[in-house]
């Protein structure tokens, strides 16, 4: 008798433990799962800051952009801008705000990316614990700056986390929340490529990578997954550099300039990059070939390479005036 009493009051407190457990998640009791949730909607809301609005050098294209497409009724970039973040900006003037309810609003979606990025974590852990990076990165001031400068880079931030947090929720939940997660990650996967054109792979990756996740097995579940992918060609194609008008000769470069010269960058001793810049350059081909052939005579034993930021490139129509640039080199 006494064996069994003394054996039900250590049993007593194990049972208690695995309910909380089930609260908190595994290995993590309740109460510290709150605490951490309770910090971290702390940290959310003391970031809250006055709205500020911080003028990069890249705002006043963005602005500009904005007011052709409210003037034009349809994307218009100038400047060599994507439309994405200028089409938020026309959309928030047409309901009577400014730059002031911009900055709200990045506050707001920095806000909804904290606590998705939270949810995330606490799904795929099982743990309170998974928050504690999240809580930092909530509080860090050189992130926190950002929601006040006026460019996409935030933004597209926001929504290429969200594309990335959907696809980890997507391997941790069941068929029909799976379909969702995967569907919602394409979606945010094409408004970031529209933010920045370099996340024109992002949505490609998503499709793939979420079909492999999700793997439909039923007409309705197909079906999610299938509307998500015509709703994010479609955002692509009115909302992206694709279905942009441009307003001058920086936007109408600004995709090849970045495409060619940013990712893949132009070695001279390949011949197809030798075409490739014959045929950008244009009326300055003969000028650019020159100033490119002398560089690297200067430089035998090192590949001149011309990068997007920093260096000129061969897209910039001053190139050939003679700036004061130098190519970085590569082995």
């Amino acid at each position: 008798m006494w064996t069994a009493i003394v054996r039900s009051d250590r049993d007593a407190p194990a049972r208690t433990t695995g309910g909380a457990a089930s609260l908190g998640g595994v290995g993590s009791p309740w109460p510290w799962a709150v605490l951490a949730w309770a910090a971290l909607l702390v940290a959310v809301v003391v970031s809250f800051r006055p709205t500020v609005p911080v003028i990069w050098g890249d705002t006043p294209p963005f602005v500009e952009s904005a007011l052709l497409t409210l003037e034009t009724g349809r994307p218009t970039v100038a400047g060599g801008r994507d439309p994405g973040y200028p089409t938020l900006l026309a959309v928030t003037f047409a309901f009577g705000g400014d730059l002031r309810t911009v900055v709200r609003l990045q506050q707001a979606a920095w806000a909804v990316l904290i606590l998705a990025l939270a949810a995330t974590a606490q799904t795929a852990t099982r743990n309170a614990a998974g928050l504690v990076p999240i809580i930092l990165v909530a509080t860090y001031p050189g992130l926190l700056l950002f929601r006040h400068v006026l460019t996409a880079d935030l933004l597209f931030a926001v929504f290429l986390n969200l594309a990335m947090a959907g696809l980890l929720v997507a391997t941790c939940v069941g068929r029909t929340a799976r379909c969702c997660a995967v569907a919602a990650a394409v979606l945010c996967a094409a408004l970031a490529a529209c933010l920045k054109s370099q996340g024109m792979l992002v949505p490609i990756a998503a499709v793939l990578v979420g079909a492999c996740v999700a793997r439909p097995d039923t007409p309705a579940r197909l079906a999610v997954i299938a509307l998500s992918v015509a709703a994010a060609l479609a955002l692509l194609a009115a909302g992206s550099r694709f279905g942009a008008s441009d307003s001058d000769q920086a936007s109408t470069v600004f995709l090849p300039k970045t495409l060619f010269c940013n990712h893949l960058n132009i070695v001279l001793a390949s011949d197809a990059a030798r075409r490739e810049i014959v045929s950008a350059a244009g009326d300055h081909a003969d000028a650019t070939m020159a100033r490119l052939a002398a560089d690297f005579a200067a430089e035998p034993g090192r590949w001149p390479v011309l990068g997007f930021f920093g260096d000129a490139c061969l897209f910039d129509g001053p190139i050939a005036d003679g700036p004061a640039w130098h190519p970085a080199g590569t082995s």
